[in-house]
């Protein structure tokens, strides 16, 4: 999937969705696999999470991240092991910031796939994700 921003639309919006019927086929199985494996990433974790804050069980840690967006729990996640891996081995530290950065990364790649107006789907892979209304006049 290919992601390009377009500014403006035509004075309609009308998609026909002509490439998308032609290739569902395809795209529904990987896309419906990356949202299963990702959901088992996000359980990983709230495991994680649950286990660092107590580790006799998972009930306190679930209340903690209860109704936390997934970026405020990465970023638990991030200054709960921060202090952890720096007492323990140092040289860790650089391999949680990357592993951060990559669990940030796939969050925002989530939200492309599950928000993205898959009827733009174009044949060159560009899929319209998002419109900019700031540049239209009311």
């Amino acid at each position: 999937m290919k992601v390009r921003r377009d500014r403006f639309l035509e004075q309609y919006d009308h998609v026909l969705g002509e490439y998308i019927d032609n290739v569902k086929s395809k795209y529904a199985p990987r896309i419906g696999l990356f949202l299963i494996r990702f959901s088992s990433l996000e359980h990983t974790l709230d495991v994680c999470i649950a286990d660092r804050l107590l580790d006799r069980s998972h009930p306190f840690g679930y209340i903690v991240i209860e109704g936390m967006l997934l970026n405020g729990k990465i970023e638990l996640f991030r200054k709960l092991f921060q202090a952890f891996v720096r007492d323990v081995n140092p040289k860790y530290s650089a391999r949680l910031g990357v592993l951060v950065t990559r669990l940030h990364a796939v969050r925002v790649f989530r939200n492309y796939v599950a928000h993205a107006n898959w009827n733009t789907l174009e044949h060159t892979g560009y899929v319209r994700t998002k419109i900019e209304t700031d540049n239209y006049d009311n």
